[in-house]
């Protein structure tokens, strides 16, 4: 009686299943959804800072009218006209939509 040598097959795991079209959608719902609440994070980003712009520049307006000088009146008007002024002309605009 001779040894006859066993057969051996290499047998390679299964592949993973396609994503399923569920999968799929939620995925696309989920990119949908991060896109929509980047959108906001960016718009209420702009609005405070607005805020806090038109903030500084009233109290940058007391403190220049508590010295009732010249030079606190002109660091106002520089204050306002390089910052609160282009920044509420910005939010105009974009809520008229141009």
């Amino acid at each position: 009686m001779a040894v006859q040598p066993v057969e051996t097959r290499v047998v390679n795991p299964p592949s993973p299943p396609p994503p399923t079209t569920e999968i799929a959608q939620k995925i696309v719902e989920i990119n949908r959804a991060m896109a929509a609440i980047n959108v906001m994070a960016r718009i209420l980003a702009v609005r405070l800072f607005l805020f806090l712009s038109i903030l500084g520049s009233f109290v940058l307006a007391l403190y220049a009218t508590a010295d009732s000088t010249l030079h606190g009146i002109y660091i106002v008007v520089a204050y306002a006209s390089t910052t609160t002024f282009p920044l509420a002309l910005l939010e105009w605009k974009s809520k008229s939509g141009g």
